[in-house]
């Protein structure tokens, strides 16, 4: 019985570890979606009621990787543009490797691709962990990743106006 439980964590990390062992290239993202979705700002000049859409990434980056991203920006562009352009929603794409990363990597619990709805206030912050939903459903063919996606933001959204 030890033996089993020792080794299931084993297989869980060797098989998501294996998982973005092959690079492929980057998804192609539609010049539309890219164009929707404006540059990060720095910190200090976010509002203090905001949400941060962090998508973390390494170099190596396999096909659910790609895909992640190219939802992600593709949910942005059709429901959250608005918020985009006005900072109350920020997305920031972002490499663990880079050591001017090391810090926001930490506090995210971020190794390798990732994806992190946080909600900030002057107050408090709260980070929701996404990366587990968005490898198991972004390459499904159902709609089921932009949807929840889509629910989670709008869900923190209406938690920021109260």
């Amino acid at each position: 019985m030890k033996l089993l439980s020792l080794s299931i964590p084993f297989f869980l990390i060797v098989l998501f570890a294996s998982a973005c062992g092959e690079a492929t290239p980057p998804a192609e993202i539609p010049q539309t979606v890219q164009a929707a979705i404006p540059p990060t700002i720095e910190e200090a000049e976010r509002p203090p009621y905001h949400l941060l859409l962090l998508e973390t990434y390494t170099k190596r980056r396999c096909k659910t990787c790609n895909t992640i991203e190219a939802r992600t920006k593709k949910v942005l562009a059709e429901h959250f543009a608005q918020e985009l352009q006005e900072y109350k929603l920020v997305y920031q794409f972002m490499s663990v490797e880079e050591a001017d990363n090391y810090e926001l990597a930490k506090k995210f619990e971020a190794s390798g691709t990732g994806l992190y709805l946080q909600t900030v206030t002057p107050t408090t912050e709260h980070i929701l962990d996404l990366t587990d939903f968005a490898f198991s459903s972004a390459t499904k063919d159902d709609s089921q990743f932009e949807d929840e996606l889509k629910l989670e933001i709008e869900k923190a959204l209406n938690q920021l106006a109260q």
